[in-house]
């Protein structure tokens, strides 16, 4: 599915959707974590939600991945879910969790 997103880091996504039922977990683990004040670049993505890598830490995940592919950042793929439950009211990725 292809997506166009604004670049925002999480710490803007967090801003801007807040927590509880339409935005982010009541939690604080990421907001220490280097990516979490780091912008992606914005642009149109392509993103296979297949999860054909589910149930392996993010390092067994980086071993099964092409050579020369860097992983999407994590703000990503949280702008595409939260914009795209914002305006459809339907949840990608229920019950899944990344990194």
């Amino acid at each position: 599915m292809k997506f166009i997103t604004t670049g925002k880091s999480l710490k803007e996504l967090l801003k801007e959707f807040g927590t509880g039922s339409s935005g982010f977990y009541p939690q604080d683990w990421y907001k220490t974590e280097l990516f979490f004040e780091k912008k992606p670049e914005a642009g149109e993505w392509n993103i296979d939600f297949n999860l054909k890598l589910k149930k392996l830490t993010y390092k067994e995940q980086l071993k099964k991945l092409p050579k020369g592919y860097t992983p999407i950042h994590p703000s990503v793929i949280v702008e595409i879910v939260l914009t795209h439950y914002k305006n459809t009211g339907i949840r990608l990725l229920k019950n899944f969790y990344s990194r």
